[in-house]
């Protein structure tokens, strides 16, 4: 399934090549991510200012502190209800009806284009590199037909092969006793790390 692409003995595949890494800066989003993402720090404004923690507001309304994260952070779109929860637990119902009349976000799907082929140009230049990492679990998940994942696991072989890309994959079988599968991190050269953790993001 995964041909091309080596296995260690340590459980973490790679390609044979000991090349530095240098990833790219984060690219940027299209007007649509955008919004979603100011709608969210909106909304983290409005909480903090009722000085709720994300976890408070989290317990007053029955949801996990992941999704107050999310949704603040532009990775979750609340629904209607839910703004109507997070404003009156804020003392903020006077926001409410203008908060849900701001979920209709822009349909920007060709701006969203334009930022996904920005991107793809990156993996060609010669002055870039990438490392990615990626569980093997994620290859087996199935999101779409047999013509959808053939073409989305031809995808990774192709770019794999690019001297601008290091692929590895995490194989199943490997030990996870002292690193769990729990969050997802970038780095960006020597300027920035994100993390994705559970609860929230950490930039450092």
């Amino acid at each position: 399934m995964l041909s091309g692409i080596e296995r260690s003995r340590t459980g973490i595949t790679n390609r044979a090549d000991k090349r530095p890494v240098t990833l790219a800066d984060p690219p940027a989003f299209s007007n649509a991510q955008k919004a979603k993402r100011d709608f969210g720090v909106r909304l983290g404004e409005i909480r903090k200012t009722a000085g709720l923690t994300g976890l408070a507001l989290a317990s007053s309304c029955g949801w996990s502190e992941s999704k107050v994260s999310r949704i603040e952070n532009g990775k979750t779109a609340p629904s209607a209800e839910d703004l109507r929860l997070w404003a009156a637990q804020c003392e903020a119902s006077d926001q409410t009806a203008d908060l849900i009349a701001s979920l209709e976000l822009p349909d920007d799907v060709e701006g969203a284009v334009k930022v996904r082929n920005e991107r793809l140009k990156l993996l060609h230049q010669k002055d870039r590199t990438f490392a990615v990492l990626i569980e093997e679990a994620v290859l087996r998940n199935v999101m779409g037909d047999t013509d959808v994942m053939a073409g989305q696991l031809g995808y990774l072989l192709t770019i794999s092969e690019l001297p601008s890309v290091s692929l590895g994959i995490l194989h199943l079988g490997a030990d996870r006793t002292s690193m769990p599968p729990v969050e997802d991190f970038w780095i960006f050269d020597e300027a920035q790390v994100n993390v994705e953790l559970i609860s929230g993001w950490l930039n450092g």
